[in-house]
């Protein structure tokens, strides 16, 4: 009956549009403010017509037309998600439109919840946090598997455009979860003296700086006061006008914090070192920077895709990364013990897949491109050829940086997708990646020995989701492709 239900909304959206394709804007977004903000700026490919500058710009939106740029500062980001969405159809007769649909990161500690508005319906992945039937509460329960943040759908109300046609835009919110590190008090001993406070290390006079993995820089030991630092390679240095320098703020607990646009040196192989100058620019401590070791094995973005019609292969990484060469790998996974292990919270499967994915030696494609989307590469097109793809099938998406010469520390990633094809519209393919809704575990006792490619023709269609979906219904094909993008980063939410 459902299914019925399903085709009947599709006949009423096909007599209301043939076909209809999308796709994404680059969205980037700066860090989560003190003050619980976020900046965001969207920038599209397509011009911005008169009437959605306007629309946008009543919304909250600065909307620079000449430069197709929309930015906007979302408030009470700490508080919970914000969303909008922005869509551009360049005019009634064009069958493509340039969509944007945005879900801020947020970051709860186990336990929490959050209520969402009541206009959005919410579907979760099942990882670390479940949502209520009336879909509205998120509650965090334990982190997910590897630290990876937990990927939401959110589908917004049915939006109409102007050629009379309908779509439902849809959000990926990344929740990551932690743990409260909050140990409860414990009594005094009675009739003992209280032990007195030990004091903090390092003592003033000696000094640390340590990055964490989101790219957060402090600087313990330094007495109260106006600082600031210069972060580089050399041992010391002597202050110049003319170098990069950074406003060191006070945190909470006495210590001090660089701006994040300090993080882009952690990526440097070569030993780092803070240079803290006083307000008369005189040194204070030349201070060796400890980096987090880069060992998790999966930095993609949940919003990566990879469809025969294009791919947007992205990190979590609390660094810039443009420009930057990788080598991408795409291949069948037949090992059917490390899907198992990934299924069951294994976390010796992401190892073991990373592993696997590195010493395949005939990947299905195996390209060294530049980085040119923000944070990871775009590519429009197929890829890989549909016939060489098995529905059903596992694949493993891996990537490994360049370190041009020892120049970069050493990073690789991977992750897995699971593979839909479609032999009777022109072996049309989606790549369906771990953290998405449509990516399951069904039938992974088959992986062993998978189907001749194009021998399995799905029954069922996946539903209307991240990826592009093709309904073929009497004979007339119609083509609905939702593009969306959100920058995670592995340890802090987008």
């Amino acid at each position: 009956m459902k299914n019925i239900v399903k085709i009947s909304l599709l006949i009423a959206l096909f007599m209301a549009l043939l076909t209809i394709t999308s796709k994404a804007a680059n969205i980037t977004h700066g860090d989560l403010k003190s003050d619980g903000s976020m900046d965001f700026t969207v920038i599209f490919e397509n011009d911005i017509p008169d009437g959605a500058a306007s629309s946008w710009s009543n919304s909250g939106w600065t909307v620079d037309q000449s430069q197709k740029k929309c930015t906007r500062t979302f408030t009470g980001v700490d508080q919970s998600p914000k969303f909008s969405a922005l869509v551009i159809q360049p005019d009634t007769s064009s069958d493509e439109l340039e969509t944007a649909f945005i879900a801020t990161p947020y970051k709860m500690t186990v336990g929490n919840s959050i209520t969402l508005s009541n206009e959005l319906q919410i579907t979760g992945n099942g990882y670390a946090s479940y949502v209520s039937n009336n879909g509205q509460v998120i509650k965090a329960l334990a982190p997910t598997p590897a630290g990876q943040p937990a990927i939401l759908q959110i589908a917004g109300q049915r939006q109409t455009l102007n050629s009379g046609a309908s779509y439902i835009p849809e959000y990926y919110l990344e929740i990551t979860v932690v743990e409260d590190s909050t140990e409860p008090d414990t009594p005094d001993t009675p009739d003992e003296p209280d032990t007195p406070d030990e004091p903090d290390d390092p003592i003033p006079g000696t000094y640390s700086a340590t990055y964490d993995t989101a790219g957060n820089l402090t600087i313990k030991g330094l007495t109260s006061g106006t600082y600031r630092a210069s972060v580089n390679t050399d041992s010391t240095e002597t202050y110049s006008s003319s170098m990069q320098i950074y406003v060191l703020k006070a945190t909470d607990d006495g210590n001090y914090a660089i701006e994040s646009s300090a993080r882009n040196a952690m990526q440097l192989a070569d030993d780092l070192y803070a240079h803290v100058y006083n307000t008369n620019n005189e040194k204070v401590a030349d201070i060796k920077i400890t980096k987090p070791s880069f060992n998790n094995v999966n930095y993609f973005s949940g919003l990566s895709f990879s469809t025969w019609n294009g791919s947007q292969l992205l990190f979590n990484l609390p660094f810039d990364i443009a420009d930057r060469k990788v080598t991408y790998k795409i291949g069948k996974i037949t090992d059917n013990s490390i899907l198992n292990k990934i299924k069951n919270g294994d976390s010796e499967g992401f190892s073991l897949l990373k592993k696997y994915a590195g010493d395949d030696s005939s990947p299905l494609y195996n390209e060294t491109v530049t980085i040119n989307s923000g944070n990871g590469y775009k590519e429009d097109g197929a890829i890989i050829e549909g016939t060489k793809m098995s529905d059903g099938a596992y694949y493993y998406l891996y990537a490994e940086f360049d370190t041009e010469n020892g120049k970069y520390i050493p990073l690789t990633s991977v992750t897995l997708a699971k593979a839909s094809v479609y032999p009777t519209v022109d072996y049309h393919w989606y790549l369906f990646f771990y953290g998405s809704k449509d990516f399951n575990f069904d039938g992974i006792e088959d992986i062993v020995t998978p189907s001749d490619p194009g021998s399995k023709q799905p029954s069922n269609l996946p539903a209307t989701g991240e990826r592009a979906i093709i309904i073929s219904l009497i004979g007339i094909t119609l083509v609905v492709s939702f593009v969306l993008h959100k920058k995670i980063k592995a340890t802090r939410i987008r």
